[in-house]
């Protein structure tokens, strides 16, 4: 992880940087310092195996904005931020994307949705379209 953190120091361009368990999530400012990165991380022999993405997002304000996630997103994911401090359950959030997964089997969705309380975040994985 020391290298990695090394590289991404010198090829510069780095949001965010969440080392978590097992993995390394780095948020690129733009796709060219995602591309300056993967043209250094490609020198070396790695033992482990990377995986660089570059999902395109959009805040949903409305309709319009689910529509357009349909057709140019290649992943459906969703990640919902701002959720109040509190005492409220799994199941709570669960309950408020149900509408929106084609399958309703409830040990699908209830594994598609991961909360972080503490940064007071979600995020909802579609297996298959939504609906709109």
């Amino acid at each position: 992880m020391n290298d990695i953190h090394q590289g991404l120091t010198e090829t510069g361009g780095v949001r965010l940087f969440l080392p978590l368990i097992g993995m390394i999530f780095v948020e690129f400012v733009t796709v060219e310092d995602a591309d300056g990165f993967s043209v250094w991380l490609s020198k070396f022999p790695l033992e482990w195996r990377i995986h660089i993405s570059r999902p395109a997002h959009r805040t949903v304000n409305g309709p319009e904005d689910l529509e357009w996630a349909e057709t140019n997103l290649t992943t459906q994911s969703v990640m919902v931020t701002g959720l109040a401090f509190g005492t409220y359950r799994h199941m709570d959030l669960v309950d408020e994307v149900w509408p929106y997964f084609v399958v309703k089997d409830i040990s699908r969705v209830y594994y598609s949705v991961v909360i972080l309380p503490l940064q007071r975040r979600a995020f909802i994985h579609f297996d298959d379209a939504f609906e709109v």
